[in-house]
């Protein structure tokens, strides 16, 4: 995670965006609480183990999935926003996964190599997620083009006359480009005699044409 991410622009939904942020959210939340309760478990196992006993065991459990959590919704807010990442969020987070997957991994321990990996699936899994979860955040806020913001036009500039006869030449007959452009077959002739001005490939090779410009439209 880098805590110095550049402020994003304006919000700009696509079409769909908005629901793949809400899936991405609910299963993000599922993730975290099944993840929870698995670290509480085994972090009450270790609290228990080294020989902290009663109700003041169930205490120093909640104490990293508290700062994951806090940490995460500073975080969510952020890329919601478009702000830069918190640092101390970030911060938050990593620590918190670190200690969970230290307990985790403590509590599954006993069981030898496989026990201890499958303890540290939760905090690990949790962790990716939360990350994952915060790209698609921070794509959806993105802002426009450097282009666009410059007032460029990201566009190709409008065909001439001429520079749509000779784009349409490779798919028309002279009588067809006469036709349908409303001009005799003389200046169609005319201008694909003409020099094409560099910089003007407007069609290369394989780009659809318009209907009407390729021969299935109506013609005289």
């Amino acid at each position: 995670m880098e805590p110095n991410d550049p402020p994003a622009g304006p919000a700009t939904d696509r079409p769909g965006q908005k629901r793949t942020r809400r899936t991405a959210i609910a299963v993000v939340s599922l993730i975290a609480l099944d993840a929870a309760a698995i670290s509480y478990h085994h972090a009450l196992q270790v609290v228990r183990l080294v020989g902290n006993t009663g109700n003041w065991a169930f205490l120093p459990p909640l104490l990293p999935d508290g700062l994951i959590a806090l940490s995460s919704m500073a975080l969510y807010e952020a890329a919601r926003s478009g702000a830069p990442r918190p640092r101390w969020a970030t911060v938050g987070v990593i620590l918190g996964c670190l200690v969970t997957l230290a307990l985790n991994v403590a509590a599954g321990w006993p069981f030898g190599a496989g026990g201890a990996l499958v303890s540290a699936l939760a905090p690990v899994v949790l962790g990716i997620s939360l990350e994952v979860l915060g790209g698609i955040l921070r794509r959806g806020r993105r802002g426009p083009t450097a282009a666009s913001a410059a007032g460029e036009c990201e566009h190709r500039p409008a065909m001439t006359l001429a520079e749509a006869v000779r784009a349409a030449a490779e798919y028309q007959t002279h009588r067809q480009l006469a036709g349908n452009f409303g001009i005799s077959k003389t200046t169609v002739g005319r201008y694909l005699a003409e020099e094409p001005p560099a910089g003007t490939d407007f069609l290369p090779p394989g780009d659809p044409v318009p209907a009407g410009l390729n021969g299935s439209g109506s013609h005289v």
